[in-house]
């Protein structure tokens, strides 16, 4: 009779025979959440990481490998796909042992079964018991980037795009004050826009949702500079003015890296 293992939700099938000692847990992959056995020398561990597409691997883990591994993309039960890395060999490891993991995107972090196998052993009850996983209290998530969003996202960031490259060059040419402020206005609200139609638009994956919240923010940072420039000029404030120019300068740089990210997850934005 095999025993059930469950952690933030998600469940997985172990041997009887395995016990509550702790497992190992390779230094980089950190558990929010989870519950392990081990049989003495092989070990397995399910629960929730944070990490993104398109490797799913912790930040931690990637850093303590020598290069980066192609996953497999595997189907577990229910139409779930996963990523399967095998043999991995992370810096600090048990020495004689690789580390096999399998991860699946969801709403609320990365759902991970992590093997700690020795060689000639626990492959087999490890690929077992990963394909007993279940998912609850979470939504499943594409391994690739969603289609439905990245629609969306593609149209607003093309309008902003062009209302950026327009506005902001209007504003350019502008000398006269009261004509700064109303380009300086318009400026604001081609990044104010862009915010608000991200905002309605979140994806469902946990780690594009941070980089979505992150774009957002920074959207909404540089708009919150061109209102200050555009007050600055209008009450004749050169000093406050310059300060808003400043802002604007360090938040686009915030800008330019949350698009970045994007692109590190798979999204192609241009």
């Amino acid at each position: 009779q095999d025993q059930v293992l469950t952690a933030a939700g998600l469940s997985i099938s172990v041997p009887s025979g395995w016990t509550a000692a702790a497992p190992e847990k390779p230094a980089g992959l950190v558990f929010s959440s989870s519950a392990g056995r081990s049989d003495g020398r092989a070990s397995i561990t399910v629960g929730l990481i944070s990490s993104t597409k398109p490797t799913l691997l912790p930040a931690g883990l990637r850093s303590r490998l020598s290069d980066t591994p192609a996953g497999k993309v595997v189907a577990l039960g229910g139409g779930v796909e996963a990523l399967r890395y095998r043999g991995l060999a992370p810096r600090g490891l048990a020495t004689g042992s690789t580390l096999d993991l399998t991860a699946v995107p969801t709403s609320i972090g990365t759902a991970t079964v992590a093997c700690v196998v020795p060689k000639g052993g626990g492959v087999r009850a490890c690929d077992a018991a990963t394909a007993s996983l279940t998912i609850a209290n979470a939504d499943v998530v594409a391994l690739g980037p969603d289609a439905g969003y990245a629609d969306s996202l593609e149209k607003i960031l093309t309008a902003f795009s062009t209302g950026r490259k327009t506005t902001r060059a209007a504003l350019a040419q502008q000398t006269l004050p009261r004509q700064q402020w109303e380009a300086a206005r318009r400026v604001a609200g081609v990044y104010g826009t862009a915010a608000r139609r991200l905002a309605a638009v979140a994806p469902a994956d946990a780690g594009e949702l941070a980089a979505h919240t992150r774009l957002v923010d920074a959207l909404r940072e540089v708009a919150g500079g061109y209102e200050q420039m555009a007050a600055a000029t209008e009450a004749q404030q050169p000093v406050q003015f310059a300060a808003a120019v400043e802002r604007v300068t360090r938040r686009e740089i915030g800008v330019s890296e949350a698009l970045r990210g994007f692109r590190a997850l798979g999204y192609d934005i241009g």
